[in-house]
Order: structure tokens, then sequence, then C-alpha cells
């Protein structure tokens, strides 16, 4: 169970609980008067979220498809080294590409290689079945010519024999021309099948080439590499020597002129974040340094979180109003104070000195009984209570003794 999934009531019984145990189980010093004292001031409650620094634009890198659809990382740019638009930032593995690419040269010179033996084989044959035709034009010319003479110069039975040597030179010439047309498309369609595996061959090899060059991704824009988390199961950003699937995001680089902040929000607290409130932002890299921001967006949808238990959570989108570029880095881990409540000139109760009892808070003046109230709200620090009530400023507190609950109950009654 995370902190976000615990009730904020439950919380805060805890840290009250927390609190007063640790203080009545000090060193025998009393704490310093200020520390007990009941003051005036503003008021400001909280909600403490956890996020991370995104950004809303970058330049991703993405694995390239190939025929297996799955790639080995060989080599990338260390995460967070500077780049300049033309760097190499990721290569993945190119061995079976650049063997496929050797495999596909080979075939294709062959076809090339095909298709000339094919066209020298097709200028043979164009020449003989013309060849052919030739002579069966010429013989048919021939006998055309005998078959010419009339009747009763040669016999009747020479006439009609040259007659029938005449159609059969006719049928002979148009079977010639015949097989000509045939033999010469037969070779036109063996060399244009030719053209197309060809065709085909420099295509893939040209897809080849190029699928072989974006194996290697180059930066477009200068910035800082940023590896993307492989998640669920493996919990831990991509390195050298995974693989992964064709269209999947291994790397960024974040413009960082759009650094934001992404946090959650726990469904029992979205009603006290919305948009324009004040957020303080301290990175856990830097915890000696506040940067102020604003409350941009807070999604309308909820969904669980891997690793965070059965709660869900909406997404809070967190404007810093400055950035500083020389600490804040795409993904480092952020706390966000959000300023969901502001009471001014209320009276400020140690939050050490007060007691809850599971339905109401306690405190005890100095040399006083102990009193019920109600406070406005409360936060890491103080409750907030209003100054029409039975305290004032200035009013020292003792710590209350739990055992005097119900007779401190009776007594408000």
């Amino acid at each position: 169970m995370t902190l976000h999934n615990i009730k904020p009531t439950f919380f805060f019984i805890v840290l009250v609980f927390t609190v007063v145990f640790i203080g009545t189980n000090a060193s025998p010093a009393a704490p310093a008067e200020n520390k007990q004292k009941i003051t005036a001031g503003d008021f400001f409650q909280t909600v403490l979220l956890t996020g991370s620094l995104q950004a809303r634009n970058a330049e991703h890198f993405t694995v390239p498809q190939t025929p297996t659809w799955q790639v080995q990382i060989k080599w990338m740019v260390p995460e967070g080294e500077s780049v300049n638009p033309g760097d190499p930032v990721v290569r993945f593995d190119n061995s079976n590409m650049t063997s496929d690419i050797e495999n596909m040269e080979m075939n294709l010179r062959d076809k090339q290689e095909e298709k000339k033996q094919k066209r020298a084989e097709y200028s043979f044959q164009e020449k003989e079945v013309e060849l052919k035709v030739k002579q069966a034009e010429i013989g048919y010319e021939k006998i055309k010519l005998d078959a010419a003479i009339p009747k009763g110069i040669t016999s009747d039975y020479e006439y009609e024999q040259k007659q029938l040597a005449l159609k059969t030179s006719e049928e002979a010439l148009k079977k010639a021309r015949v097989e000509k047309e045939v033999k010469l498309a037969t070779l036109n369609s063996e060399l244009k099948r030719l053209d197309i595996d060809i065709a085909e061959e420099r295509g893939k090899l040209e897809q080849s080439r190029k699928t072989l060059e974006d194996l290697t991704l180059k930066a477009k824009t200068a910035g800082t590499v940023v590896y993307e988390d492989l998640g669920w199961p493996n919990r831990r950003k991509v390195q050298v020597g995974d693989n992964a699937f064709a269209f999947d995001t291994v790397a960024t680089i974040p413009d960082r002129d759009s650094l934001q902040v992404e946090a959650w929000v726990n469904e029992t607290d979205i009603n006290r974040v919305k948009p324009g409130l004040r957020v303080d932002i301290v990175m856990d890299a830097y915890p000696d340094k506040r940067f102020s921001a604003t409350v941009k967006d807070v999604l309308n949808s909820a969904e669980e979180r891997q690793f965070w238990g059965k709660a869900r959570y909406f997404s809070v989108l967190i404007e810093p109003d400055t950035r500083d570029f020389d600490i804040m880095k795409p993904g480092m881990s952020v706390k966000c104070l959000v300023h969901s409540a502001e009471y001014l000139d209320v009276l400020l109760i140690p939050i050490q000195m007060a007691y809850f009892d599971g339905r109401s808070f306690f405190v005890k003046p100095r040399g006083k009984p102990a009193v019920k109230i109600e406070p406005l709200g409360f936060n890491e620090f103080h409750l907030a209570i209003t100054k029409n009530g039975p305290l004032e400023d200035g009013i020292v507190l003792e710590t209350v003794n739990p055992s005097k609950i119900k007779e401190i109950g009776s007594e408000n009654n």
C-alpha cells in the first residue's frame, strides 16, 4: 500500500500520533515556547503530489520496420549526453540486413545476366524465324509463277499439280508467319517477365538499403538524449542489447522549453486540486531548491498506476513559472505542494500540540482544561481556526493527555 491509498483522515491520525509520541518520548528538555504558542497569520492548506519532469514536445527515436519486426539495439548515445543535428543517437543490429542485401545484389546480377542471355537468344531466334519466312515467301513466289501457266500449254494433269503445289506453298508461308509471331511474342514475354523481376529485385534492394540506413537513427534537433522506460515487467529503462519491436520509442530529445511536471492525484483528493492553484515544486535531486508553479490542467479520466495498488489516480499537469535548465532534466522525480486553500488572518495551532481521537481535535492551554476545536483545515505544520472562538493569539499550549479524552469530551458537551 502506498501513501496515496491511505485515507486523509487516517493519515492525519497516524501523523499526529507519531508527532505526539515523539514529543512525549523525546529528551527531558522542554520544547521552545514559540513551538507551543498559538499565533496569528495566514494559513495555506496543501496537497502533496508526486510526479516527474516531462516535455510536451520532443523528438522521438522509434524502431524502424524490418522484415523480422524485432531488432536488437547495438549502440546508444549515453543518456544525458547532448547531441547536435545529424549526430547518430541509436544504432540497431544490421548483420541480418547486410546479409540480405548481399543476397539481393547477387539475385539482381543473376537476373540481369539472364536477361542478357535471353536478349541474345531472342536476336538469334528472331533472325532464324525471319529466314524461314523469307524462304517460304521465295518458294511461294516461284510456285506461283509456275502455276500461272494456263491450260493448253501444259497438260491438265501438270496444271492441277502446280495448283496443288501453290496452295501447299501458300499454307506453308502462312504457317511460317504465324510461327514467327508466336516465337517473337514468347521471347518478348520472357524479356518483359525478366524486366519485371529485375524491377522487383531492384525495388527490394533499394528498400533494404533504406532500411539499413534507417537502422542508424540520427538527431534532427539539438538537445539531451533521454532513454525510454521498457515498462512492465522489466521496470527499467532501455539499454544496449535489448530487443525492440517496430515503432517502439527507445529514446527522445525533449524540448526543454516545454518542460512541465506531470503529477498524479489520488481520487480521494481530486476535489482539492484545480487548475490555477499555486504550487511549490521540489526536485528530489535538489531538495534545497524550490520553484513556484501553477496547476495547468487536471485530466478527467482516472487510471490505475502500476505498483501503486488498486487506487485510481488523475493526471495533473503543472507549469513551472521559471525553468532552471542547469538542474531541470526530463525524467527527474518531483514533489509538488499544491496550495489547495488559503485562510487569511486566522489562528495557527502547531500541529504537534493537537490531539485527534478519531472524531475531534483537542488542544490544552497551559494551566487550563483542554478544549475541543473545529479546524478550518490543516497542513504539515499547523491547524487553522477562526479568531472568534475560546482561544487567542499568544496562548501557550501543553501536550494533551489521551487518557483524559472522555473527560474532555464531557466538559465540552
